[in-house]
């Protein structure tokens, strides 16, 4: 099945102000039959209903749904038509643009010209099916948009600080920024609107973080607005529907700001990973007022806003935050402004293009309540939330005196007098270590505080200064990008359940603007997770849009000489003192995510856009990696980083440099032949394949044991890495294989891999169908393991495999086993870049002493779904295909004549093809539906 049309002869009439009764069937009248096949739901720009897109050649996706019991179904063509809504320069409900019939299977649609559309405007567009065998559905209202300030955008609007660009602080302020941090600023700006509204849309930037608040009203509340980018490359900016929060007549604007990563301050007391400063915070904000009349109004920043000092005394995206209630007026947002309220100062901005916000923001996601209070010694109280999470408290008090001090510390784990011990949390030294939230109360009745600009990942609370009959209720706020959830796992053994839980509590915790590896010490985008790990991230969430922003900001981190550091943004430089980069800004196994994130997303969700895009970015990285090569081997870099060795946990001890960035290299190389072609650069695909070949044999010459059958030094992860990428010679595999699993087997089925090599275990063990390797590795309690770490406490997965109390405890590095979960004993394959079948492969792989297990992803094109069960040597499998889709389906038996669906033989289901039996199982392409399979089923003997 296509993803995006490849026939757009028909598409693209431009009909502005056009009444359109066109025929959309493929023989030019209408016939609308009964509707087998509906819209289940729709996206712009991979987002449902979006505010605020930047482009005027949106990506239109649909998602198909079929009647009860039907089967086989395909989408045969579709028609989509645009309408305008308020603001689009045009009377609301006329047709923009009108697709005309487009023949095509995809559920997918992208227009090869630009669309009349205009800036921050409504618009809604309506689709109709064509059901392949059954005629048209009715045309179905698929969902509605708003535009942000198109590019180049009429913003007419001006940066403006609380202070002036390149202003030196005095002496006495200097210090007192050094000893407590600086004052977050206020802006404020009062405006009429002459008429009733009829919408109003505002796009704002604030830097670092912002809050904004209409009429008292915050726009939007309990998140982190704004995102963590290369502030000099590119800006992103919120858009907003705020007509419900305006009003004819008296209205104010009101903003606050935090430092997030545009200032991180060396305070004195106070942990921080990193220092840098961007200058004074600022904003820019456009609201455009479309009034019932037809006319608007545009309110945007200037030198005519007001700014103060604000309640905000400290403001850090590591080591918490200070709040004196006190400073400010409950009213501030609304009321009267005294003279303390000064003109805002017009400065530059930061230097980076102004770009949408196509990322579900960090939001508040849900409060969580402690399980259970202890006093401690010390006086204090802590809480314990029963879980590790990203977030921050938000705190109810009440008679507290005007000035009393609360403070409120983090951590993950306790010591030994009950304390919080923030050690895993910035790696430094046991008991509290500089991370905090500190309230000054103002002296109300009840008083209820939760910090603005910053989170932390904790589970435990330590209260200092409050008594327990002030505190009426202490929550903890949940933080994450509002990435849906995708995907779904569960099987009959509840230890795997609870380690599918560990790594997905640590996936939500490092949903930010980037994904992070832990949510405390760091907080920064280390590559090697975003493709080592999408698996794990895309099937649990809908993360494609905060892919394309994370391959963007490593396109901003991309060298002259094609090189792409480790970390992205890059707020800081990992450098030697001459200036030379270390291994942690240079390592081929995380620089290698230019190339291998996109590939990743392409193989998941079948849109070409992201590799198109990338492409150069990915050509200058595959010429630098090779030019590294001395004698065709790259050995530098910190390799399989964390592997379980003799030393202490760091740079790779198992397994040379040498194994790691060469094969590191050949997938590069493999991977590029395959874009190219399917980017149509044939004469690309072929340099890139004789060039992978080449490194092949290298790898195969210079690093291979052909008597012993083993690679580099034998260790876990080379010898999975050249099996999962392909490098192994075809006759030598079983024996390669056969190694890898000793070398499991003779650690007592543990791994040693590190967080490179055990993604290469997994899928090289789930490849080959040694499901049951991976079972018994999983099933050890004692470390290293996964279960090891849930039996000491943790209950997000760990940095290190021993759970180490050093390291970090929530850490996603380490989810790699989710492939297996869903790929293997799941039996979900989704790969658009599939060669020998349809991108949707089902292919349970039942293991000894696991009687059943299922798993659904909601995919690109639709739910994909399998649930296995293994009882009296029979077993059954239930399939769920999307409607539009076809699917291969591999059972575990070589033997086609007792399987049967639905009580039926498989030579009499409609629509079933492809039988073929080979030494993997029994395998045959169906289309659309849900099946329930049986067959005789012996499970596999242990081995």
């Amino acid at each position: 099945m296509s993803v995006l049309p490849t026939n757009r002869r028909e598409a693209g009439k431009l009909l502005v102000g056009a009444s359109v009764a066109a025929a959309i069937s493929p023989a030019g009248a209408a016939r609308v039959g009964r509707a087998r096949l509906t819209l289940r739901r729709a996206t712009v720009e991979w987002l449902h209903d979006p505010c605020g897109i930047d482009t005027r050649r949106p990506r239109f996706r649909w998602i198909l749904a079929a009647a009860k019991g039907a089967r086989n179904l395909r989408q045969g063509g579709f028609r989509i038509r645009l309408f305008a809504g308020a603001g689009a320069g045009v009377a609301p409900g006329t047709v923009v643009f009108d697709t005309g019939f487009v023949r095509s299977d995809a559920l997918a649609w992208r227009p090869s010209h630009d669309l009349p559309l205009v800036s921050q405007a409504a618009y809604e567009w309506r689709i109709t099916i064509h059901d392949a065998g059954a005629g048209s559905t009715a045309e179905t209202v698929a969902g509605r948009f708003t535009t942000g300030l198109i590019h180049p955008g009429p913003w007419q609007a001006a940066w403006i600080s609380a202070e002036p660009d390149g202003t030196a602080p005095t002496q006495e302020v200097a210090d007192r920024q050094r000893a407590q941090g600086r004052v977050m600023p206020l802006f404020r700006h009062d405006f009429r609107v002459p008429g009733n509204i009829r919408a109003a849309y505002l796009a704002i930037a604030g830097l670092g973080h912002h809050a904004c608040f209409l009429n008292g009203v915050e726009v939007q509340p309990g998140g982190l607005s704004g995102g963590w980018t290369d502030f000099t490359r590119y800006v992103i900016y919120d858009n907003h529907d705020v007509t419900a929060l305006l009003r004819s007549g008296a209205n104010a604007i009101a903003v606050m700001l935090g430092n997030g990563f545009f200032a991180v301050e060396n305070v004195a007391g106070r942990y921080a990973k990193l220092w840098r400063s961007n200058g004074p915070l600022r904003l820019i904000a456009r609201l455009r007022i479309i009034l019932a009349d037809g006319s608007e109004q545009v309110v945007t920043s200037g030198p005519a806003w007001r700014t103060r000092a604000g309640p905000v005394t400290f403001s850090s995206i590591y080591g918490g935050e200070d709040c004196d209630a006190r400073r400010i007026a409950r009213d501030w947002a609304t009321g009267s402004m005294g003279p303390e309220w000064t003109r805002a100062h017009e400065i530059a901005g930061p230097g980076g293009a102004l770009v949408t916000n196509g990322v579900p923001p960090v939001s508040r996601a849900r409060r969580i309540t402690p399980t259970g209070v202890q006093r401690l010694a010390n006086g204090n109280l802590r809480y314990d939330f029963g879980v590790n999470f990203a977030g921050r408290p938000r705190i109810v008090l009440r008679r507290a005196r005007a000035g009393q001090t609360i403070t409120l510390w983090p951590g993950e784990l306790l010591m030994p007098d009950g304390t919080v011990d923030q050690r895993s949390m910035t790696g430094q030294r046991d008991g509290r270590d500089g991370i905090y939230f500190r309230y000054v109360a103002r002296g109300d009745a009840e008083e209820i505080w939760e910090p603005r600009f910053t989170y932390t990942g904790y589970r435990y609370l330590e209260v200092e200064g409050a008594a327990a009959d002030q505190i009426v209720s202490l929550e903890g706020c949940v933080l994450h990008a509002g990435l849906a959830r995708t995907g779904h796992f569960a099987c009959a053994d509840p230890r795997l359940v609870e380690v599918h839980a560990l790594i997905e509590q640590a996936l939500v915790s490092n949903l930010a603007s980037v994904v992070t590896d832990c949510p405390h010490r760091e907080k920064l985008g280390w590559l090697e997770q975003i493709y080592l790990n999408a698996t794990t991230v895309t099937l649990n969430r809908d993360a494609v849009t905060l892919y394309e922003k994370m391959v963007r900001d490593m396109r901003g981190t991309q060298q002259p000489n094609g090189m792409v550091p480790s970390i992205a943004p890059e707020y800081v430089k990992f450098l030697n003192g001459d200036g030379s980069d270390t291994a942690f800004r240079d390592s081929p196994e995380w620089g290698t995510a230019i190339v291998l994130g996109p590939w990743s997303v392409y193989r998941t969700y079948g849109d070409a856009g992201i590799l198109r895009e990338n492409w150069a970015a990915m050509v200058r990285y595959a010429r630098y990696l090779a030019g590294r090569a001395q004698e065709g081997l790259i050995a530098y870099g910190l390799g399989d980083w964390f592997d379980i060795g003799p030393k202490p946990s760091g740079p790779a001890q198992l397994t040379s440099l040498a194994m790691t960035g060469t094969a590191t290299l050949y997938a590069d190389l493999d991977a590029m032949a395959r874009i190219a072609a399917i980017l149509g650069r044939a004469d690309a695909a072929r340099d890139f394949a004789e060039r992978a070949a080449a490194v092949r044999t290298t790898i195969n010459t210079k690093l291979y044991d052909p008597v012993q059958a083993r690679y580099d030094r034998g260790s876990q992860a080379a010898n999975a890495m050249a099996l999962a990428l392909g490098i192994a010679p075809p006759a030598d595999r079983p024996r390669v294989l056969a190694n890898l699993i000793a070398a499991i087997r003779e650690r007592d089925d543990h791994v040693s891999a590190g967080d490179i090599g055990f993604h290469y275990v997994v899928r090289a063990l789930n490849a080959e169908g040694r499901g049951d390797v991976l079972y018994d590795l999983l099933k050890r309690t004692d470390a290293p393991s996964y279960l090891a770490q849930i039996a000491s406490g943790a209950t997000a997965l760990t940095e290190a495999w021993n759970g180490d109390p050093a390291n970090s405890q929530n850490h996603f590095m380490l989810g790699h086993i989710e492939q297996w979960f869903y790929g293997g004993l799941g039996g979900l394959d989704i790969d658009f870049a599939r060669r020998d079948g349809p991108p949707i492969m089902i292919a349970p792989q039942p293991v000894s002493g696991l009687a059943s297990a299922k798993a659904a992803f909601d995919s690109a094109v639709g739910t994909v779904a399998c649930d296995w069960a293994v009882a009296r040597k029979r077993l059954r499998v239930a399939v769920e295909i999307p409607a539009g889709a076809t699917a291969r389906v591999r059972l575990p038996v070589t033997d086609v004549e007792p399987v049967r669906e639905g009580g039926v033989p498989l030579s009499r289901i409609v629509g079933l093809r492809a039988v073929d039996v080979r030494g993997s199982g029994l395998a045959f392409d169906v289309g659309s539906g849900s099946y329930a399979f049986e067959t005789p089923y012996d499970p596999p003997a242990a081995r």
